[in-house]
Parts: structure tokens; C-alpha cells; sequence
């Protein structure tokens, strides 16, 4: 009787286990097998597994095999089944030297049922761009002279001079009355006293420190980790860049500082694997690696260090800011002019 026992719970979590591996699905798609140097393509990882599922997936992050670029990552979180979390992960690929490239297959862990499932190798190729040179034997003609009718380039051309001047004429006439109602301003308001301010760096490393202390992901705390380091790096780069950073997604926030040239390309791949690894912990319910949170936290440190403002800022209800050294000064040279009266 023991013995059938035994076998019956031995069943029992064999099936638990094919059902939780027959419920884990990961596929990797390529858009095309074959770009030219310098063009994109897009691989497509469709990860689906149970909610109740602990599970592990690493991800990539600047390249994907040797000359092979990741230029961008998106998540797409797909409508889920009652208890099954469906997520697409988006890589933007490009390379700049021909040849064949394989994608190496996506793992998916389960560490509850230590299951393992694998993503199919992809191959693409790279090609030369080629000059079709039997397209320029072929003489023509030359064309006669096309009339066309004025347009507004050539009346600038003609006209710009008075154009110009009287643009310079109603610039000066509104710059007059903004300086104008500036010192009336000044002369009617009241002399505010003026709030030193701490400088953002300070602010963000002190967190940092902090929430390293903490030790969130070491105790089985990932999201809440994730989740104050995405708010500390947030927060500086709106304090320091003035940047609406809490009312933007990460990639919006990605977007922003690209185009304003911010951050030199360095702090971009750093900014990049801090939100998007957040991004995934967060929203994903994915448990990135050990390495991967030591590196997010790293990057958090790299970033504000090398972007910090060393300078005190002095904010006034005016929202004038002044460096703390020229107040220093000031308050220097009118003390040698009283010692001098004296």
C-alpha cells in the first residue's frame, strides 16, 4: 500500500511539472534574413509562462554577437489570459560589416521546477552595398532652361535687406518694453530673501547609498528595488536637466534626452539599461540576474558622477539662480570697502 502511494505522488509532481513546462512558450523571429550595412532589423522574443511562474530571463543589452548592434529595446505587454503573463521583447538590430550572423536561442527558467526552454538560433546575413556601373554609359542631352515662376526664395533674395530691417526694428521696439517692465517689476517688488538650495547630485548619491544599503534584491525584493532606483534617477535628471521625467514613460524620457544631446553616448547605453531592466522587473514580473542589478545600480553611480554640477545654487522667488562663489565675492569686496572708509 505504501509503495502505490509513493508512486501516486511521484505522478502527481511529474504532471505539475509537464503542465508548468507545457504552459512556458518562448519563440525569436527575425523581420528579414537579409539587410544591406547600416540598415535595421527587428528580432521579435514572444516569452509566455504562468503567473504564479518564478522565472528568469536574461536579456540583452548593447550587442548580440560580435558586430551585431542592439540599437533599441521595447517591451510590449500583450492582453494576458487569466493566469498567463504574454510579453513580446522588441531589439532594433544593425551591423556595419558583411557577413553571417547567428542570434543565439533565448532561455526562459522556471527555478520553482528548475525547467529550462530554449528560443530556435536565428541566421541573417549582412551585404556590401554594389554600384551598378553600366548605368552610367549613358549619355543624354543637355536640357534646356526650365521656366519657372517667382518664388519666395528668390524674393528673398531680392528683398531680405528691408526684410531684416524691419524685424530688427520690432524686435528692438519689444525688447525696450520687456527691459522696461523688468525694472519696474524690480523697483515695486520687494527684496526676497534668497534659499540656498541642494545640489541635485548630492540629493541622488545620498539615495543611492541608501537603497544600497537597503539590500532590496538580495532579500527577494526586485520590484520594490527597481522601483526606487527608476525614482532616484528620474528625479535628478529632472532636477538637474529640468526635464518632466515623472510625467513621461522611459522611453519618452530615452527620447527626450537623446534629442536634446544631454548625454554623450556612454551615459545614453547607461540611462538605456537602467530603465529598460527596471522596466522589465517592474511590469514584466521578470527577476533579472544578479549582475544585472549590481550593473543597474553601477550605472546609476556612473551616470550622476559624471554628470554632476559641483556648484551651490541659490534660488530666490524670482527663480534667478546664482553661483554661490560670485555671492562670496560680493560680500568679500564690500567688506574690504568698509574696512577702507573706516
Amino acid at each position: 500500500m505504501t509503495r502505490y502511494f509513493i508512486y501516486i505522488i511521484v505522478f502527481l509532481g511529474w504532471a505539475l511539472g509537464t503542465t508548468y513546462a507545457q504552459d512556458m512558450h518562448i519563440k525569436s523571429q527575425l523581420d528579414t534574413n537579409l539587410i544591406k550595412i547600416g540598415e535595421q532589423a527587428k528580432l521579435t522574443v514572444d516569452v509566455q509562462y504562468p503567473k504564479d511562474a518564478d522565472v528568469i530571463f536574461p536579456l540583452m543589452h548593447d550587442t548580440v554577437v560580435e558586430k551585431v548592434e542592439i540599437l533599441d529595446i521595447l517591451l510590449d505587454t500583450l492582453a494576458n489570459q487569466p493566469d498567463i503573463e504574454h510579453y513580446q521583447i522588441h531589439y532594433v538590430l544593425t551591423s556595419f560589416d558583411s557577413g553571417y550572423y547567428v542570434v543565439p536561442s533565448q532561455i526562459l527558467i522556471n527555478t520553482q521546477t528548475n525547467d529550462t526552454i530554449e528560443s530556435q538560433a536565428l541566421m541573417f546575413a549582412v551585404a556590401t552595398l554594389v554600384l551598378d556601373s553600366t548605368k552610367q554609359n549613358t549619355i543624354f542631352d543637355i536640357k534646356a532652361p526650365i521656366e519657372a515662376p517667382w518664388t519666395l526664395s528668390e524674393f528673398w533674395a531680392e528683398y531680405y535687406p528691408y526684410i531684416l530691417g524691419v524685424l530688427l526694428f520690432i524686435a528692438l521696439v519689444i525688447g525696450g518694453i520687456w527691459y522696461w517692465r523688468k525694472i519696474q517689476n524690480k523697483i515695486s517688488e520687494p527684496v526676497q530673501k534668497e534659499i540656498p538650495k541642494e545640489a541635485a547630485h548630492l540629493i541622488a548619491l545620498r539615495e543611492l547609498e541608501n537603497l544600497k544599503d537597503k539590500k532590496l534584491w538580495q532579500n527577494d525584493r526586485v520590484k520594490l528595488y527597481y522601483i526606487e532606483l527608476s525614482d532616484i534617477v528620474r528625479n535628478y535628471l529632472e532636477h538637474r536637466f529640468k526635464i518632466k521625467t515623472l510625467e513621461q514613460t522611459s522611453q519618452e524620457i530615452y527620447d527626450t534626452v537623446q534629442r536634446g544631446n544631454i548625454l554623450n553616448n556612454e551615459q545614453l547605453l547607461q540611462l538605456k539599461q537602467i530603465l529598460s531592466t527596471a522596466d522589465m522587473a517592474k511590469f514584466a514580473k521578470a527577476k533579472p540576474l544578479a549582475n544585472e542589478n549590481d550593473l543597474a545600480l553601477k550605472n546609476a553611480f556612473e551616470l550622476i558622477e559624471t554628470t554632476r554640477v559641483d556648484e551651490i545654487i541659490i534660488e530666490s522667488k524670482e527663480e534667478s539662480v546664482e553661483p554661490i562663489e560670485k555671492i562670496k565675492r560680493d560680500e568679500l569686496n564690500t567688506s574690504s570697502k568698509e574696512e577702507s572708509h573706516a
